[in-house]
């Protein structure tokens, strides 16, 4: 097989062929196809300059397809670069590409689809998952949805709480990709990773160490060269691993996330996340600091951002930093009202503030005792009856016995 790195490699030198021959609706195609095997690398800083260069030389070569391919995949690069006003800029592009040329369902559906995937960087997940399925009520008619339309889809229902549904539509966009790619393309294996971090987000820790494993295992074998891709795969393994108290086993799996190259601000998080739980919430406070400033393009009613000022309290509250923790925590109560989050991570929310307040002002108890009941009849009410789920309100019963 030849890799995502193999083919990056290649298409350096048939740029070079290209702009030889002179021939510039060629070239822009070859740019075009540069930027695709950079971004199948998720190495954003090579696939952007190739797709506007891409669409640079399609544009006075009156290379209309490829005009509104580079304008499209563009407006998709930008969506995980975080930067909202580039991906708007690029989609407006695109659809002006698209009206100017001859009809393209095909990247119009594409075009559509990413409208809804950008919704993520505006932290509007409900919305996203009803963009996401009218989109999908949409394409059915006509074809079955890809692997990527089920794997979002199945993200976005467990984004907001619909863990059994999403992991449906994961399992899915994995079989699909099996279906057509076979078992140990890169994309498929992509999308089996995904699965993993459904199961991870539902809770039911055996059965995502069981795919992360499996997949992390499969990747390393064909697609090794793709460190953002295994480097990610790293981190929801690490993940299971702390849920499992395997602290040992998750320190060495990170270990190996950093020399891959994980994406900086997943390390962070998952660094400080180690410290916390080994009993070293002073340690962690350094890098829940910076995981919540890589944050700092966000929304504050970002699901992201929250969840980062959760993290951050709660060690400030371990550390004793009463003041500090009530503030971030009120921060993040405040922001959690205002947002679009799965019932249980608000919960999570009120929960530690519920301890915050406790803890920081006597007098206001009788309100952290409402804010904690709240919270475990949304637990009662909305979580699954995997251990994760199981845990987490086993822990605010605990408390709610003996608050403290």
């Amino acid at each position: 097989h030849s890799t995502s790195a193999t083919a990056a490699a290649m298409s350096e030198g048939l740029v070079d062929d290209a702009r030889r021959v002179g021939f510039m609706p060629l070239v822009a195609r070859v740019d075009f196809w540069r930027g695709r095997s950079y971004a199948d690398l998720s190495q954003s800083d090579k696939s952007i300059p190739a797709f506007r260069t891409s669409f640079a030389e399609a544009l006075p070569s009156h290379e209309d397809h490829v005009l509104a391919q580079a304008a499209t995949r563009l407006a998709q690069e930008y969506i995980y670069a975080h930067q909202p006003l580039e991906f708007d800029y690029w989609a407006s592009v695109a659809q002006a590409a698209m009206d100017r040329g001859a009809p393209d369902a095909a990247l119009e559906s594409f075009l559509d689809h990413t409208r809804c995937v950008a919704l993520w960087n505006l932290g509007k997940i409900v919305t996203r998952l009803a963009c996401l399925e009218k989109h999908a009520a949409k394409v059915e008619p006509v074809r079955p949805l890809d692997e990527w339309e089920l794997t979002t889809l199945g993200l976005a229902a467990v984004d907001v709480g619909q863990f059994e549904r999403g992991i449906g539509y994961a399992r899915r966009g994995y079989e699909y990709s099996l279906k057509q790619n076979g078992p140990m393309h890169p994309r498929t294996l992509e999308m089996r990773m995904y699965e993993c971090k459904a199961e991870v987000d539902s809770g039911d820790y055996d059965a995502a160490l069981t795919v992360c494993s499996a997949t992390l295992a499969a990747i390393g074998a064909v697609a090794g060269d793709n460190r953002a891709l295994v480097g990610r795969n790293r981190i929801y393994l690490v993940d299971v691993l702390l849920r499992e108290n395997r602290y040992d086993d998750a320190r060495a799996e990170l270990a190996r996330a950093v020399a891959i190259g994980a994406d900086v601000a997943d390390v962070e998080e998952a660094t400080a996340r180690l410290d916390a739980v080994t009993g070293h919430a002073d340690r962690a406070l350094p890098h829940l600091r910076q995981a919540l400033a890589a944050q700092q393009d966000l929304p504050a009613e970002h699901p992201d951002v929250i969840a980062a000022k959760l993290e951050l309290g709660k060690s400030l509250l371990a550390c004793g930093r009463l003041a500090e923790a009530r503030t971030v925590l009120d921060d993040a109560l405040a922001a959690a009202a205002r947002a679009e989050l799965s019932p249980t991570s608000h919960a999570d929310v009120e929960f530690a503030a519920a301890r915050a307040l406790w803890a920081a002002s006597p007098e206001e108890r009788p309100h952290a005792l409402d804010l904690a009941r709240r919270a475990l009849e949304t637990y009662t009410v909305s979580a699954p009856k995997t251990r994760g789920f199981t845990d987490a309100r086993a822990g605010i019963d605990d408390w709610l016995a003996h608050p403290h």
